[in-house]
């Protein structure tokens, strides 16, 4: 009868209202966009990619000590589907005297999901070893010296960094799942973070978790 065809009607239009505005109600919960790292702003490059840092002349983070390091972060493309974010981190370090690795070498990285993490270890180039940059940091770089590669302080910035980016959002990167890459002085760095496993040094030289 005509009188149940206008409730088959009301009935389908209150289905596809109530999906509609679940959708609504569920938006919220979608992995927000990615604004910065480690409180550096992230930009979307032409191919999607997510970058957090610069070339010149630094973009510099506060180390657990306050000095200023310069790093670079990047992130894969937004996913088409699915949830974004939990990538698996990759750290990049460099060799003695060099900086950090930039974004053109991150990408056989980025390429493959991971996202990335590079830093200038303290007291080279723009992080408190060069006039410009010493000047920038001030009193912060009192300490921004090079100690080579010493747990207590360039490995352990690289640790609170991949222990920040983490923390940062909800599940920005998976932390059970963090490595390290690098040649020459960076493999140094690499090996140290390896053998230190889930433990740290502090300045006094004892190890905690």
């Amino acid at each position: 009868t005509e009188e149940m065809d206008v409730k088959k009607a009301f009935g389908r239009c209150a289905v596809v209202l109530g999906i509609a505005a679940g959708a609504l109600i569920a938006a919220p919960i979608a992995q927000a966009e990615i604004e910065s790292a480690l409180g550096v702003p992230c930009t979307e490059q032409g191919d999607g990619v997510r970058f957090c840092g610069s070339s010149a002349p630094r973009s510099t983070t506060p180390a657990w000590d306050g000095t200023p390091i310069d790093v670079n972060v990047a992130f894969p493309p937004e996913p088409s589907s699915g949830s974004d974010g939990n990538f698996p981190l990759v750290m990049l370090f460099h060799g003695y005297g060099g900086g950090k690795i930039g974004l053109s070498a991150m990408n056989r990285w980025l390429d493959r999901g991971y996202a990335t993490f590079s830093m200038t270890n303290r007291g080279f180039r723009e992080s408190c070893g060069s006039p410009a940059a010493q000047a920038a940091g001030g009193p912060a770089c009192a300490d921004g010296y090079v100690r080579l590669i010493d747990n207590r302080y360039e490995v352990r910035d690289a640790q609170e960094f991949a222990g920040r980016l983490a923390d940062e959002g909800v599940g920005l990167i998976d932390p059970q799942r963090i490595g390290a890459i690098g040649g020459s002085y960076g493999g140094g760095m690499s090996m140290a973070l390896g053998a230190l496993k889930n433990r740290k040094v502090l300045p006094d030289g004892s190890l905690v978790a």
